[in-house]
Parts: C-alpha cells; sequence; structure tokens
C-alpha cells in the first residue's frame, strides 16, 4: 500500500509493506518487511540530492525492488556481501552493500550503504 498526500512531492510517499498468506512460515517477513519500509520511507530520503527530489517515488519503487530482489536471492543468506544494483540513487564506488544482525530485542536487519557518493549524504 502506498499513500501518497497532496503534498507530493514536499511530502514524500508512505510505503506500508504487508505479505497476504495462510502459510505460518510467512511469519518470518514481517520483520524483513518493516526493514525493507524504514529503508524506503526513512532511509532513502537522506541520500537521495535535492536535484532528484521530484522523484523520490520512482527512487522508492526501484529501492523496493531491490531490496526484494536482494532479499529472496537463494545465495543471500550465505553471503556476508551483496552486490548493488544501481537504482538511480547514486553511483556506487564500491559496488557493495552491507548487512548485519542487530543485536538485542529487534533482530531486523540493518543496511548500510557504502560508497564514496552515498556516504556523503548520510
Amino acid at each position: 500500500q502506498i499513500k501518497i498526500s497532496m503534498e507530493y512531492p514536499l511530502r514524500p510517499p508512505l510505503f506500508r509493506l504487508q505479505l497476504v498468506s495462510e502459510k505460518t512460515e510467512d511469519l518470518k517477513w514481517h520483520n524483513d518487511l518493516r526493514a525493507m519500509e524504514a529503508e524506503v520511507n526513512l532511509h532513502i530520503l537522506r541520500i537521495l540530492p535535492r536535484s532528484y527530489e521530484d522523484y523520490i517515488l520512482t527512487h522508492q519503487v526501484l529501492c523496493l525492488a531491490m531490496l526484494f530482489d536482494m532479499h529472496l536471492d537463494e545465495d543471500h543468506e550465505k553471503r556476508k556481501v551483496t552486490s548493488v544494483i544501481d537504482v538511480g540513487l547514486c553511483k556506487p564506488v564500491s559496488g557493495t552493500m552491507l548487512t548485519r544482525s542487530v543485536r538485542g530485542r529487534d533482530r531486523r536487519q540493518t543496511i548500510y550503504w557504502r560508497g564514496d557518493v552515498c556516504s556523503s549524504y548520510l
């Protein structure tokens, strides 16, 4: 579900992700979907340069597609470093995106963008 306010592009769209299924194994997706929501709704706004603010919905959709591709990749669990697909946010210099598990009560994965161009906007 995407909520687009009347003030778009001044107020960015809000993504709410939900997996509709009757399988019990889909509960493991809950934390992953919340992490993807946070990445698309919050973190992308820090990375996106001012000159691209009129195209924020496009960048959010492409970022969400990249996150789903990364998560559904069969080898994702085996690898510590995953290749970044250039989604138009910036030109990845290092070409890697690092993920690590969060310790404590919140066990969602934190997604870190690494690269000289991206890190300058953080």
